[in-house]
């Protein structure tokens, strides 16, 4: 793979509008461009059930292109806790976002999380079909999930493993990365803000890592 010469379209699908992740999409956007790469960001839904932002003001920062997808949202009680204060789990499902990545053929799609139905999809569609080199930025560490093992830690373990490249937001999450896959190459793991400083010298150096997987 020569990620240098060929890498031209970046896809980051993501739940939501955050303002925690609007400057981070800006600069993504702005180091991007500076390499010749076009980036942008597909939103799964407008907003979320607890969320109390203003998205209009947020969106208004945004000098990224984005576009917010119609959602089949399944919502979900995980416990009577989340019953008595309303707070389900919320499943994204957008059946646009996965034509779209099969059909424009993006050279990388960062995959925000693992825990949504379009997210999971587009994590098993084969690489011959998705024509994409899949990054997944796991946003937990081994700290703060609460289920490690059964079906959901399985589901985790099967969802993470089909990235090529795991961008993460810190060493915690390479901690849980390392015990989830040992036998991941160390190069397939790459700190976030190197991510938007400098975008083609990092994936250069992946580039051995992910030609020896």
């Amino acid at each position: 793979m020569n990620f240098g010469s060929e890498l031209k379209k970046f896809l980051y699908v993501t739940n939501i509008p955050a303002p925690y992740r609007i400057e981070l999409h800006n600069v993504m956007f702005r180091e991007m461009k500076k390499n010749g790469i076009y980036f942008e960001v597909a939103f799964m839904s407008r907003t979320e059930k607890i969320r109390n932002w203003d998205v209009d003001s947020m969106l208004r920062k945004a000098k990224f292109p984005f576009k917010i997808y119609r959602d089949y949202k399944i919502n979900i009680y995980r416990s009577i806790k989340d019953i008595q204060i309303n707070h389900p789990k919320e499943f994204h499902f957008n059946p646009e976002i996965i034509t779209n990545t099969i059909r424009n053929k993006w050279d990388f799609v960062l995959i925000g999380g693992w825990d949504n139905l379009t997210t999971i999809i587009l994590s098993f569609i084969p690489k011959s079909i998705i024509k994409s080199i899949k990054v997944m930025r796991p946003e937990s560490n081994k700290y703060s999930i609460r289920k490690k093992t059964g079906i959901i830690g399985l589901m985790r373990k099967k969802i993470l493993q089909q990235a090529n490249i795991y961008a993460v937001p810190g060493l915690r999450t390479i901690e849980l990365l390392r015990d989830i896959m040992p036998a991941k190459p160390p190069g397939s793991y790459m700190i976030q803000w190197r991510l938007w400083v400098t975008v083609q010298t990092d994936f250069r150096k992946l580039s051995t890592a992910m030609n020896e997987e």
